[in-house]
């Protein structure tokens, strides 16, 4: 009878440390991640400050939700979009968009949009001459 019990004790301790083990290699959920020197918890624009008339720069939005469908717009200023690039990676949708900062270039403000059925989410973004 001992022994019964010396066996089911062994095995609910190896339970327990094999629950442990799992549980404190699981990914955190909780890591903060920046963008642009701020925390954000949905999506975010990266790219250059700063551009000169007539360059072409890459600009990439991140969505943390896949499949969305991102738009991008140029809210005021002489730039146009060029082309963008959609994809799926790591459990976000990254759009990389392509724009032109026109001869007339001193500032734009630009904005991506993703929509999906259940969240969206807009980021602006300011760019200057430099």
């Amino acid at each position: 009878m001992q022994f019964i019990f010396k066996t089911i004790y062994r095995k609910a301790i190896l339970l327990f440390l094999i629950l442990i083990g799992l549980t404190s290699c699981s990914k955190d959920d909780d890591k903060e991640e920046l963008c642009n020197n701020i925390i954000y918890d949905s999506c975010c624009i990266r790219g250059s400050d700063f551009a000169a008339p007539n360059e072409e720069l890459n600009f990439v939005y991140t969505f943390k939700i896949i499949n969305a469908e991102v738009e991008w717009e140029i809210i005021n200023g002489d730039a146009t979009v060029l082309n963008v690039e959609n994809s799926n990676s790591g459990g976000e949708t990254v759009s990389i968009a392509t724009i032109k900062f026109n001869g007339d270039f001193s500032v734009a403000r630009l904005k991506a949009k993703a929509d999906t059925e259940i969240h969206n989410c807009a980021y602006y973004y300011n760019v200057s001459q430099e």
